[in-house]
C-alpha cells in the first residue's frame, strides 16, 4: 500500500507550482498598449532593450539569434549633452571582428548610412529639451520576429506633435552588410512635452516619467 503522505504529495506539488507560477505572473513586467497609429503598423510584442553607458552585450539581438554590442555614449557637456549609440555585429566572416551596423536614416534621424545615432533626451540643439529620443526593441512586425530602432522627434519647444519612425534591422549578405532600414513613419495625434514621453506612451514602453512637464 502507498504510504499516505506519498499519496498526499501530488496535490501538494500541484499546488506549490500553481502558487510559484502565480508568483511569477505577478514580477512579470506588464505592457502597455500601443498608441493606436503604432497599433497600425503591424507592431506586437515589443519588448525594449536596456542599456547603461558604456559596452553592452545583448544576447539574442538578431532574431536569429546572433548576439549584438550596442556603446552607449555621451558627445558634448551638461546641459548640451547627447547620448549617442553604436550597433556592431560579428562578421560572418571568420577572423573579421565586428561590423558596424548602419543606420538608414529618415528626416527624424537625418541622413542614410550612418554609423551612430543619437537622441538628445538630456538637452537639445537650440537649447529644446527632449528634441529627439531613441529606443532599441525587440518585437513581431505582421507576425514575423524583428529587431527594431524605435525613433521620435518633437516640432519644438513646448507640447507639441511627434514624428515617430520605425527602423527594421534587415539581414545582410555573407560579409555582412547589416543595416537598420526605415520601415513606417506616422504622426502622434496627441501633444508631448518630450519626444522620450512619445516613445513611450506610442510604442507602449516603460517610462519612469509618464509625460515630462514643458
Amino acid at each position: 500500500m502507498t504510504a499516505p503522505c506519498r499519496q498526499a504529495m501530488p496535490g501538494v506539488m500541484r499546488r506549490f507550482r500553481a502558487a510559484r507560477l502565480l508568483m511569477l505572473l505577478g514580477t512579470a513586467p506588464v505592457l502597455a498598449p500601443l498608441g493606436a497609429c503604432a497599433a497600425n503598423t503591424g507592431l506586437t510584442n515589443l519588448r525594449p532593450i536596456t542599456l547603461r553607458d558604456g559596452s553592452n552585450t545583448v544576447v539574442h539581438f538578431v532574431p536569429d539569434g546572433r548576439v549584438g554590442l550596442i556603446v552607449a555614449a555621451h558627445s558634448g557637456s551638461a546641459p548640451a549633452r547627447n547620448d549617442v549609440f553604436v550597433v556592431l555585429l560579428p562578421s560572418p566572416m571568420a577572423g573579421e571582428g565586428w561590423n558596424i551596423v548602419s543606420i538608414n536614416a529618415g528626416p527624424t534621424l537625418r541622413g542614410a548610412g550612418q554609423a551612430a545615432v543619437q537622441d538628445t533626451i538630456t538637452a537639445a540643439q537650440d537649447g529644446i529639451p527632449g528634441l529627439r529620443a531613441v529606443r532599441f526593441a525587440r518585437g513581431k512586425m505582421n507576425g514575423i520576429p524583428q529587431t527594431f530602432l524605435l525613433a521620435a522627434m518633437k516640432d519644438g519647444d513646448g507640447r507639441s506633435p511627434v514624428t515617430l519612425e520605425i527602423y527594421r534591422l534587415s539581414e545582410g549578405n555573407r560579409t555582412g552588410g547589416e543595416q537598420f532600414i526605415q520601415v513606417r513613419q506616422f504622426r502622434s495625434s496627441r501633444h508631448y512635452c518630450s519626444a522620450a514621453d512619445a516613445l513611450s506612451r506610442e510604442f507602449g514602453l516603460p517610462s519612469d516619467s509618464p509625460d515630462s512637464a514643458c
